[in-house]
């Protein structure tokens, strides 16, 4: 979740809103720390595939394993 938090600059206690002045030491100066959080995943996939005798193109065995992700164009 993403966030913005505003504190005091000089005595560093958090402050409700970034107009007001600081309500413990009355000072204007205030640091702002932004947080921003993304989430990424990897998958990987395996495929296998065995051939009968040599020259023969026909597949005898075909195997996956892993995760088969599916990509949309947005």
């Amino acid at each position: 979740m993403d966030s913005v938090q505003f504190f005091c600059s000089d005595c560093n206690v958090e402050m409700k809103s970034e107009i007001e002045p600081c309500f413990s030491c009355g000072s204007v100066k205030k640091t702002v720390r932004i947080t921003v959080e993304d989430e990424m995943k990897l998958n990987d996939q395996i495929k296998l595939k065995a051939k009968g005798k040599i020259g023969k193109r026909k597949i005898v065995h075909e195997q996956t394993d892993g995760y088969e992700s599916s990509l949309m164009a947005i």
